[in-house]
């Protein structure tokens, strides 16, 4: 790597989280916000209007985009595993990542960091060659980075890593179980449900205090910081600046709200007929409860998406004043400004909410670039990627990098009007994370995208190819990979020029059973538990889908409590009609032990009938409860005898029902 130029340039890096990049482009189908700052600094540099995410979700979009590297090959594929280790400022390899070290064990971390192919994020390059780093924000990268680069910062909320390898180790379990099975093509039932899973997205959405406090810390402390002279320094300094809005919830206020006026035909986004839709969008759309948008009404979608603008609002004005905190403190001509995001919001558009996928909506990011020698050109057509920001930030550093480890290229020569597209006129992208089934690859040029799935679910058909052409069908209704199978072809060349699909999507499959084997099935009880744990995975697991499991796995899910298809595992009063059947007449007065109940089912039974001080308690809690009566019952060698524990828990004199409930569960644990 070479050495600094002799005037290097400060670089101000700002960050949305997921920001759709159309509200920048005025030829686009979405709605445009007012975002007077970003419209501001976009018409000062080159606005990238066809940017794309690497990964649409957070750690998979960041972790690729400070390596400059593929999903792929670092092997950061969803949120459940961010960067584990990474390069220091003297070129070798730093300590790992405290977060995968105290969630995974140091040397299970240590082994799943030597299959990370990578040299390291582009704040270890810039600090190699003398940029002091400062980091404010959101991370959502492992690599160690909040500690080596800002220590101390996330007591203070100044930096939040977002715990990118201890979710699916604690309360989000349940989100990558279902992840690493959707091979076997199990689904909850969620189409009745989306009403509630609304609700969940923008929580009535409207507060005194708007969006979440660590922006404010970011947006107050990155103003302090340039306005003091931080960009006035002589020795380089680069400022990373990283909003969680957009992100949910969306919570706003009227300032913001009063902003979004005249939606007109973007208040309810036009949908494809239900029959008409690609499987995997179905699939996509199911998963997520997404296709029961259409039991809403146009007043409840018109009211998200507003909200949805509305924080956008927000993030400008944010953005607006750090970008004021430059100008006062000095240091703006010799400084470079980037814009990103790492994915965008579906908005309500596909049948979708949230990212997960290559559809345009999820798909696109803004990207700004904005700095000294760089000409007010506005919108370009110019197809680039978040894999470019890696050497773009480089460049600007005047710092050369080797081009056959990095997989985007600089933009800033084309931002300058050295030339007039990327050497590659295409960018690509792979998605293994939630929702899809199965791998999903992307490519981009000219025109047309091109979107490749992997090898079919268990039991499935191959999902085909999708082809648009975003010139004359933005909205991507218009599937043309039948009509036109050469351009597929064609395109699919180009595609796996960068990406082995074939290999990649059979590795992340086996990748994702030694996952669920290893941290979900065999810590929870392996067949013994496993269609109970499973029910807190799926809405609706019965019979056929512990079938499916167990023939995708090679192992039992046939232990705990017999299943019965379609069974409702809706409430606490119930499971314990059900799950208590069988129970003896002497212990729980409802008839014998039925074929296949264990004696877990039966006492779980027993005490729901027996104490309704913990029936009446574990209403609305009841997955958690019957979770933790599974996990520490069954190795307490309990039997179906009601009776014999129920000395144990009398209630004392004195004694109110919560302190029976504590004694009964702390019995257990």
């Amino acid at each position: 790597m070479t050495r600094l130029p002799a005037e290097p340039k400060h670089i101000l890096f700002l960050m949305a989280d997921q920001m759709d990049g159309r509200m920048l482009d005025e030829s686009s189908v979405q709605y445009q916000p007012p975002l007077k700052n970003l419209r501001k600094l976009a018409s000062s540099g080159v606005n990238f209007v066809n940017a794309y995410s690497n990964a649409p979700l957070c750690v998979p979009s960041r972790s690729s985009m400070f390596t400059g590297r593929h999903s792929s090959q670092i092997q950061v594929f969803s949120n459940a595993f961010g960067l584990a280790q990474s390069r220091g400022p003297s070129g070798i390899w730093a300590e790992l990542d405290t977060g995968c070290a105290h969630h995974l064990a140091p040397d299970i971390c240590d082994s799943f960091a030597q299959t990370q192919d990578h040299d390291g994020t582009f704040l270890d390059a810039l600090s190699r060659v003398g940029y002091d780093i400062h980091l404010y924000g959101k991370m959502h990268v492992g690599a160690n980075l909040v500690h080596r680069y800002a220590p101390g910062a996330a007591v203070n909320l100044n930096v939040n890593d977002g715990s990118p390898f201890g979710g699916w180790n604690g309360h989000d379990w349940d989100t990558y179980a279902e992840e690493w099975t959707q091979e076997t093509g199990i689904m909850s039932h969620l189409a009745q449900d989306f009403g509630r899973r609304l609700a969940q997205v923008f929580d009535n959405g409207v507060s005194s205090t708007p969006g979440e406090e660590i922006d404010y810390h970011t947006a107050q402390e990155c103003s302090r910081k340039l306005e003091h002279g931080l960009f006035a320094a002589s020795k380089p300094q680069f400022l990373y600046c990283s909003f969680v809005a957009p992100h949910p919830r969306w919570i706003t206020n009227s300032t913001y709200m009063d902003r979004i006026t005249l939606l007109g035909d973007h208040a309810v986004p036009p949908l494809q007929a239900k029959e008409t839709v690609h499987p995997a969008d179905w699939y996509v759309a199911t998963s997520k409860a997404g296709v029961g948008i259409g039991q809403n009404s146009p007043q409840d979608i018109t009211h998200a998406r507003t909200l949805y603008f509305s924080v956008c609002e927000h993030l400008d004005d944010m953005v607006g004043a750090v970008l004021a905190a430059l100008d006062r403190g000095g240091g703006r001509d010799n400084a470079y400004i980037m814009f990103v995001s790492d994915h965008g919001e579906h908005a309500f558009e596909n049948y979708q909410y949230e990212k997960d996928s290559f559809k345009e909506a999820s798909a696109r990011v803004p990207f700004i670039v904005a700095g000294p020698g760089i000409p007010a050109t506005g919108p370009t057509k110019s197809v680039a990627s978040l894999h470019d920001v890696f050497p773009t930030l480089l460049a600007m550093a005047g710092v050369a990098q080797p081009e056959e480890r990095i997989v985007g290229e600089s933009l800033l020569s084309i931002a300058n009007g050295a030339k007039a597209e990327r050497s590659k006129p295409y960018v690509v992208g792979e998605y293994h994370g939630r929702h899809v089934g199965t791998g999903t690859f992307m490519v981009r040029a000219d025109k047309y995208k091109l979107i490749e799935y992997g090898e079919h679910q268990l039991g499935g058909d191959q999902w085909p190819p999708q082809l648009f052409d975003l010139e004359a069908d933005p909205r991507e209704f218009n599937n043309l990979a039948r009509e036109m199978p050469d351009k597929v072809a064609e395109m699919g060349r180009v595609l796996r020029k960068e990406i082995d699909i074939a290999v990649i999507d059979k590795a992340k499959k086996a990748q994702n059973k030694f996952l669920f084997k290893s941290f979900i099935y065999d810590k929870k009880g392996a067949a013994q538990n496993c269609s109970e744990f499973m029910k807190e995975v799926y809405v609706g697991f019965d019979d056929k889908d512990a079938q499916k499991l167990s023939a995708w796995l090679g192992e039992s899910c046939y232990g705990g409590s017999k299943l019965t298809e379609g069974s409702d595992v809706g409430s606490a009063s119930t499971m314990s009609q059900k799950e208590a059947n069988g129970c003896s007449g002497a212990d729980c007065d409802l008839g014998g032990k039925a074929s296949g109940d264990t004696d877990d089912d039966c006492d779980w039974g027993c005490y729901l009938n027996r104490y309704p001080e913990l029936n009446k308690n574990v209403q609305g809690n009841h997955r958690m409860a019957r979770h933790h009566w599974i996990k520490t019952g069954r190795a307490a060698g309990r039997n179906c005898k009601c009776d014999s524990l129920q000395a144990k828990h009398t209630k004392k004199a004195g004694e109110d029902e919560n302190s029976v409930l504590i004694k009964m569960m702390s019995h257990l644990g």
